[in-house]
């Protein structure tokens, strides 16, 4: 592609008022912007419960982005594995009265599944 004189001149001049600072290729646009912004909870939140709060109050409509969901799971799975390992830490009656307990609650929510399946 070949440029005319007067066009050529006109983007030497248009170069010149760049400022150079915005022509280094590896810079981050954003790095500036979010040293200087304060991130939203959010982005912060480690604990599955408050971020699904806070995703709640943020969405209006109820829908929420596929990368902030794929954020709460993966948070979520993070506090599964740590109360595993807690778990695996206890003492044995104790590991068993949190079975017994589990299973009363899935004895419970089947009961209520099977009356409403009567109604």
């Amino acid at each position: 592609m070949s440029f005319d004189q007067d066009n050529l001149k006109r983007l030497r001049e248009f170069s010149r008022q760049i400022p150079h600072e915005s022509l280094t290729p590896n810079q981050n646009p954003r790095s500036k912007q979010t040293s200087k912004q304060k991130l939203h909870k959010i982005e912060t939140e480690q604990n599955p419960q408050e971020l699904f709060k806070e995703l709640i109050k943020a969405s209006p409509d109820g829908e929420v982005p596929k990368h902030l969901i794929a954020r709460l799971k993966e948070i979520e799975e993070k506090a599964l594995s740590n109360e595993n390992s807690r778990s695996s830490n206890l003492l044995p009656s104790a590991i068993g009265q949190r079975n017994k307990s589990t299973e009363s609650l899935y004895t419970s929510f089947q009961r209520l599944l099977l009356e409403e399946e009567e109604d």
